[in-house]
């Protein structure tokens, strides 16, 4: 998760704290969700594009962001007939969802900067039981191109860490959201990202601190979800709400996940500032320490709502 694209390789995903019902599927028999010859991409492309739809879906199976998708569309407040817009909404694994709150009268636009995203999004469900009607449409949440009050709520889902611009992102939403509408926001405080190990020694504590430095200098916004309610505030947002939800990383193979361990640990031996024995002992000594539960880590992340007021100030 910070969701960041740290480890989108296959061999690195998340294994213990996928679901029940996805327990056997292993991260590396994820199957790729692109390659279709209907998408005009480059090679390059494509295989990024791949490798961060990889990253998403595995993203999407660990409980806790289900968790904050079910909460954002309970906070959403949806009806029936609504037009609802997901803001970055790139995979949306719970497209499907919305059945329950949409119902065959509503509309869930989803936004993305992304082609590759929204036409994977469209080829996936093109065969899907969805009642509503899905608008995929290629933008960014700074100028989003729907008129004022267009929308009865809308949401934005981990994305405000990476935007260039986050107040003119919810300034937008609020925008296009109709009065007494729900804004929702999900977004992680990477400064608050910890990991403590008893069983390291202090020139391992040296290094592996710098690595959870470099995971929070990559993030452009990383102490986005701390400061977020004071965006919505001055976004013109009322009745905000911030709730503050702790993740626990339990497992080498989560931190590595999340905060990209062996591939940062790789970006400096090819750049000759780390010996490969260097770097293959940190790893082993890290692991260790989660498997002998000697080693835990957690991060913050900030659950945000606020209504639209009647006048645009």
């Amino acid at each position: 998760m910070a969701l960041s694209p740290d480890s989108p390789d296959k061999r690195d995903a998340p294994r213990r704290n996928i679901p029940k019902d996805s327990e056997k599927r292993q991260a590396d028999e994820i199957r790729d969700t692109l390659g279709n010859e209907t998408l005009s991409f480059s090679a390059e492309e494509i295989v990024n594009a791949e490798r961060f739809l990889t990253y998403l879906q595995i993203a999407s199976e660990i409980p806790f962001v289900q968790e904050s998708q079910q909460r954002s569309r309970e906070a959403m407040c949806i009806q029936f007939d609504d037009v609802v817009l997901d803001v970055g909404s790139g995979y949306c694994p719970d497209l499907t969802e919305f059945n329950s709150c949409l119902g065959r009268e509503g509309t869930l636009i989803c936004l993305d900067p992304h082609s590759a995203l929204l036409q994977n999004l469209k080829e996936r469900y093109r065969d899907s039981p969805l009642l509503f009607q899905l608008s995929c449409r290629q933008g960014t949440g700074e100028a989003i191109s729907l008129q004022d009050g267009g929308v009865e709520s809308c949401r934005v889902m981990r994305v405000l860490q990476h935007v260039e611009n986050p107040a003119k992102v919810l300034s937008e939403m609020r925008r296009v959201t109709r009065v007494g509408g729900k804004v929702v926001a999900f977004e992680p405080d990477w400064t608050s990202l910890k990991v403590d190990s008893s069983e390291l020694r202090e020139k391992d504590k040296e290094l592996f601190s710098s690595i959870l430095v470099d995971a929070q200098n990559d993030t452009r916004n990383p102490s986005i979800g701390r400061i977020l309610s004071r965006y919505f505030k001055g976004a013109g947002l009322l009745n905000v709400e911030d709730d503050v939800l702790q993740f626990n990383i339990e497992d080498y193979t989560m931190a590595n996940f999340l905060i990209g361990i062996s591939r940062r640990l790789n970006m400096r031996v090819s750049a000759n500032t780390l010996s490969v024995d260097r770097a293959s002992d940190l790893i082993d000594r890290v692991r260790s320490a989660f498997v002998n539960q000697r080693a835990s880590g957690t991060m913050n992340f900030h659950f945000v709502t606020g209504s639209c007021p009647r006048t645009m100030d």
